[in-house]
């Protein structure tokens, strides 16, 4: 799973974006924390949390799927995927996230908006927004936008 791109396009980062998602369903804090940029900034509501050094991006990490192995957690789909450069080397890409368990239940529904940046041509993850899940960042007509569903 490389997280490489030559030109930065919005189609480019949704295939490193399912690289990364496929990279964190099997809860690799290693694996997983390359695709980071530190610092990392984490942002939801309630807090924001800054990751200086690769690891303390594998220590949350580990926190993080920690707690989704203790509810079973088997995956995380995205119904709706948006992507949109945002220049040359940044790339933001939105969309909801829904976690569910190995029974195929349904976890959470999140909203989720990542940054990318291209470092060293290689795509990497800057910031992450969580946030509720109706208010995915880029909606209505996509004008410039790549979307998936």
């Amino acid at each position: 799973m490389s997280t490489r791109a030559t030109e930065p396009h919005a189609a480019d980062i949704l295939d490193v974006f399912d690289s990364y998602v496929a990279a964190s369903i099997t809860l690799d804090s290693e694996l997983v924390a390359s695709y980071y940029d530190v610092p990392f900034l984490l942002v939801t509501a309630g807090s924001t949390m800054l990751l200086e050094s690769r690891p303390d991006v594998v220590a949350f990490l580990e926190s993080t799927f920690r707690a989704l192995r203790d509810v079973d957690f088997e995956g995380t789909s995205f119904p709706t995927l948006r992507a949109r450069s945002l220049g040359r080397g940044l790339e933001v890409v939105s969309g909801v996230g829904i976690r569910y368990d190995a029974d195929g239940i349904e976890l959470a529904a999140l909203g989720l908006t990542y940054l990318w940046r291209l470092v060293d041509e290689a795509w990497k993850l800057t910031v992450m927004t969580i946030h509720d899940p109706s208010a995915m960042l880029l909606t209505g007509e996509p004008n410039g936008a790549t979307e998936r569903r």
